[in-house]
């Protein structure tokens, strides 16, 4: 019913190498850089002090430039000046 697996220790051989890496999905630049765009997402899960209740604690972190900001909100600064 079951197939005998058999595994081998011995060293791949550097074609061996090669072509096993060639299926591996390369992240392109492009891609790299949505990537970094993303924001942060920490989440931590505790148990609170008498034992009855799961905390869940989710920080989402997203760094925008203030240029940024001032599009989207306006520019509040030199409209509160006039």
């Amino acid at each position: 019913m079951f197939k005998e697996m058999h595994i081998s220790n011995r060293m791949k051989t550097k074609q061996e190498t090669e072509d096993a890496l060639k299926d591996i999905p390369v992240i392109s630049n492009k891609k790299l850089e949505q990537l970094k765009r993303q924001p942060i997402i920490e989440a931590q899960i505790w148990k609170s002090q008498d034992g009855k209740w799961l905390v869940h604690k989710t920080i989402v972190m997203d760094i925008k430039p203030l240029s940024y900001l001032a599009k989207v909100f306006g520019d509040e600064e030199n409209e509160s000046k006039n």
